[in-house]
């Protein structure tokens, strides 16, 4: 298959299982939690098929792999996304308004923007999702006499 503009081969999400470990040797954990050692892939890839289970590469890094049911990683994965799916939907965004004024404003300019400020701050007091707000005084750097 062409791929255009040199695009990288797809990659496999998640963990690499079975065949698709390429070292040597690996740290091997049991189903049980305990550490066998380092022992060679090909062993490890043995002893997982007397189990009934798989090898998944927990840390490819440390090259360290894991004898799991088949499929477990599949659905805690889902389960995982779906979590985060649940947390960002109930997450809730807070903005800040803010007024910016200068010294020497117009009362009625200065009564209006007050008067924003108010309603937007009384929406959020009520519970409505209204938003926090801030005021700032700009002092210009000269001010002419």
């Amino acid at each position: 298959m062409r791929r255009p503009f040199r695009a990288p081969p797809p990659t496999k999400e998640g963990p690499r299982t079975n065949q698709e470990i390429r070292v040597r040797e690996v740290q091997l954990i049991d189903h049980e939690g305990s550490n066998r050692g380092i022992i060679p892939t090909e062993e490890a890839m043995d002893i997982a098929m007397e189990a009934g289970l798989d090898l998944v590469e927990i840390q490819p890094k440390r090259a360290a792999a894991s004898l799991q049911d088949p499929g477990l990683w599949a659905a805690t994965n889902i389960r995982r996304r779906k979590k985060a799916a649940e947390t960002r939907k109930k997450q809730k965004t807070v903005e800040i308004k803010e007024i910016k004024m200068r010294p020497n404003i117009d009362t009625h300019d200065y009564e209006v923007k007050m008067k924003n400020m108010l309603a937007v701050l009384q929406r959020r007091r009520q519970g409505q999702g209204g938003h926090s707000g801030s005021g700032a005084v700009k002092w210009p750097t000269r001010i002419s006499a």
